[in-house]
């Protein structure tokens, strides 16, 4: 058996667990080895390259869809090659964090419906019926929010749509008022957001102290911080949350400094992918220099000849220990 998790191969391998209700799974799956004569061995395979497994659709035949529900199979067209590149377009349609939160609600509703006995050669997954999701939605108020209830039943929709079979939240009565319900009675919690403002990063360059901190950490957070807040930079566009893309990612030759670096008047900022810009299009900013002590230009200067990072690595990192600035850090950094 090939599995993304290593401590779940270590596990099955060594036939240990600290955790109980892992022991009694182990406890179940030796006595039907020894019951059936057969033995077994977990091996690890990388996340990347378990493709399978966290695919929206997984499966094909079987008793988990009707027979024949794979839309890519054309019954003319039989070449491999074109039916691969269909089902990279149909990949690329999504973004890559609205992929990996579908590909979460997907897994949610599997293992609901497994946990449930809902599967079988006579009751395949899909397409699912409106009690049933209307029970899924039920179960996920437990212990998700009311937002992310309507984001994972948009998954499934999505799973539907994918292998060709209809499916419109909307249009099913009951499940829209089983959501009314769930958002009636469970509490929202309400995050105040507040607004970066010029009093706001004076006081953040007061504690950081960029020019005569020697905390290379600090030089880095303010040149980032001022970078986002003078070209209105979504957390996404200036940090790393995932691996590193050179493609995606701000560099250090996405940054150009003019007329030169030791006395720059303004520079040039190269986005190469947004929100606002799925199709990787990009943008170019501009930046002036200022006379004042939060001035952008100048404080990616000093960034820049302190830290000198390389294109292989994103913009903006940490010295000790070596990670990349993430959306969480850049919250928590300072």
């Amino acid at each position: 058996m090939w599995c993304d998790n290593k401590s779940v191969v270590a596990s099955i391998n060594s036939k240990h667990s600290k955790s109980p209700r892992v022991m009694d799974l182990i406890r179940a799956i030796t006595l039907q080895t020894l019951q059936y004569n057969f033995t077994f061995t977990a091996t690890h395979i990388p996340g990347l390259d378990n493709s399978i497994a966290d695919s929206p659709f997984p499966f094909s035949d079987g008793p988990f869809l009707r027979p024949g529900s794979l839309s890519l199979c054309h019954p003319s067209i039989g070449n491999e090659h074109r039916r691969g590149s269909v089902q990279r377009y149909l990949h690329a349609s999504l973004a890559p964090s609205t992929r990996r939160t579908y590909q979460a609600g997907v897994k949610h509703f599997l293992t609901f419906t497994l946990m449930h006995g809902l599967i079988g050669p006579s009751n395949p997954l899909l397409p699912a019926t409106e009690i049933t999701l209307m029970y899924f939605a039920s179960h996920l108020a437990n212990t998700v929010s009311y937002e992310t209830v309507k984001l994972y039943l948009v998954a499934v929709q999505d799973l539907h749509r994918e292998l060709n079979f209809p499916l419109k939240l909307t249009e099913m009565h009951r499940l829209q008022k089983v959501l009314t319900g769930i958002k009636r009675l469970t509490p929202t919690k309400r995050r105040d957001r507040f607004p970066i403002t010029l009093t706001v990063l004076h006081s953040i360059h007061s504690y950081l102290k960029p020019k005569f901190s020697h905390n290379l950490n600090h030089v880095m957070l303010w040149a980032a911080f001022t970078l986002a807040f003078f070209r209105f930079l979504r957390p996404s566009e200036f940090t790393c949350n995932g691996p590193f893309d050179p493609s995606v990612h701000l560099t250090c030759n996405d940054i150009t400094l003019l007329p030169n670096s030791h006395s720059p008047s303004h520079m040039l900022v190269h986005i190469k992918q947004s929100k606002t810009d799925p199709f990787r299009q990009g943008h170019t900013l501009t930046i002036a220099k200022s006379s004042s002590p939060i001035c952008s230009v100048m404080a990616m200067k000093d960034y820049l000849l302190q830290a000198q990072p390389t294109s292989s690595q994103p913009l903006f990192a940490f010295v000790r220990p070596k990670q990349w600035l993430t959306r969480k850090q850049s919250h928590n950094g300072a």
